[in-house]
C-alpha cells in the first residue's frame, strides 16, 4: 500500500508536508516530513505536523512506529528572497544559464526545470514564460513584483 507501486512522491507545501513512499530495498518505511521554513505562509488547518498528517491523510499509518530522523537523509534547502525558483540567465552571461532555489522540493521540477535549462542553452530562450523566475530580479535597481 505504501510502496512506489500505489503511492506517489507527495508534497503538500501549503500546509508544510512532503513525502516519498517505501522505496523496497532503501528505505525502512514511508518518510513524511514537516516543512516549515520560517517566512512561508501557510493554510490554517488542521494539519500542523507529521502526525495530524497521518491522522487527517493516512490514517492507516496511525499505528505505525515513526522515528525521528537524526543525522542522516536529513533534508537541506535554499531560501530565496521572494520564495520563486531562480531560473535564467546570469545577468551579465548570456550563455550561463542556473536552475536553483528550490527549497529541498525541487526534485518534483526536474524534467521541467532540465527542459526550460536545455532550450535557453541551445535555443537561446524557452517556450515558457519564465519572466518571474530570473535571475535579474535581485540585480540592484531592478525588482520584479
Amino acid at each position: 500500500m505504501f510502496t512506489t507501486d500505489t503511492l506517489p512522491v507527495f508534497a503538500y507545501l501549503d500546509v508544510g508536508i512532503y513525502g516519498h513512499p517505501i522505496y523496497e530495498g532503501k528505505t525502512p518505511g514511508v518518510k513524511i516530513g514537516f516543512y516549515n521554513p520560517p517566512d512561508v505562509k501557510r493554510l490554517d488547518s488542521r494539519i500542523h505536523d507529521v502526525h495530524s498528517f497521518v491522522e487527517e491523510c493516512m490514517p492507516s499509518l496511525r499505528d505505525a512506529d515513526a522515528i525521528d530522523v537524526i543525522d542522516v537523509d536529513q533534508c537541506f534547502y535554499d531560501l530565496v528572497e521572494d520564495d520563486n525558483f531562480i531560473l535564467g540567465n546570469v545577468p551579465g552571461f548570456s550563455n550561463i544559464c542556473v536552475g536553483v532555489g528550490w527549497r529541498g522540493t525541487g526534485y518534483k521540477y526536474a524534467p521541467w526545470v532540465g527542459r526550460t535549462l536545455m532550450q535557453l542553452a541551445l535555443q537561446g530562450g524557452t517556450v515558457y514564460e519564465i519572466s518571474r523566475f530570473s535571475p535579474q530580479r535581485f540585480k540592484e535597481g531592478e525588482r520584479f513584483e
